[in-house]
């Protein structure tokens, strides 16, 4: 599907589903294309799991072992959520960079905006793929609770300046649980949210 909607000249957004669905998007590029794309994710977790059969947590390393993504950033990753060997993976290779949340608490806001642009700047001249786990925002209905993440807010202001900046290939939101939702003002919260990225990214791009 991705391959179709890519080789057609259209932008494909995607909503819902566990961030193992990053993998088909990015093989449904490397299809129509026959190139590599690079990758910003911004999630609390690397998804960069061992080679161990497919699942959520290994979608970007089977792509980037299968040479289909060149590249791979990922912003307010949480330090004490991702294994030491995923984290050493970070520091041994130079296609792979992190900017942990942790280290973003140290900075002001217009630190941590300039720090966000220092990331797309290392992604290159080229365009990329654009990655939002919803469990990067505190306290969202997602599929791992974050008791300390990105408000609403900020994920907001990070995907218009990526898409204003980069015109990403892409823009996936994974991970929204609306059966985790307390209640229905809980569910509604979920879609207004969706609905609010999804159009900053539109409204953004180009």
């Amino acid at each position: 599907t991705i391959a179709n909607i890519v080789k057609a000249g259209k932008i494909p957004i995607v909503i819902g589903g566990g961030h193992n669905n990053a993998y088909g998007i990015i093989k449904g590029f490397y299809t129509a294309r026959k190139e590599p794309i690079s990758v910003l994710n911004i999630d609390p977790h690397a998804d960069y799991r061992a080679l161990e059969g497919r699942h959520s947590g290994n979608g970007f390393s089977y792509a980037h072992a299968e040479k289909m993504m060149s590249s791979y950033a990922v912003f307010g990753l949480h330090e004490s959520y991702n294994s030491a060997a995923i984290m050493a993976h970070f520091h041994e290779r130079s296609d792979l960079y992190y900017l942990s949340f942790d280290e973003l608490l140290t900075f002001s806001t217009v630190e941590r905006d300039r720090l966000f642009k220092d990331v797309l700047n290392w992604l290159g001249t080229q365009a990329i793929g654009l990655e939002l786990d919803l469990d990067a925002l505190t306290d969202f209905p997602a599929s791992a609770l974050n008791a300390s993440g990105f408000t609403l807010r900020q994920a907001r202001l990070m995907i218009k300046t990526a898409a204003a900046l980069k015109q990403p290939l892409y823009f996936h939101l994974a991970e929204a649980s609306p059966g985790l939702a307390s209640n229905e003002e809980a569910k509604m919260y979920i879609g207004k949210s969706l609905a609010y990225l999804v159009s900053d990214f539109v409204k953004s791009w180009g």
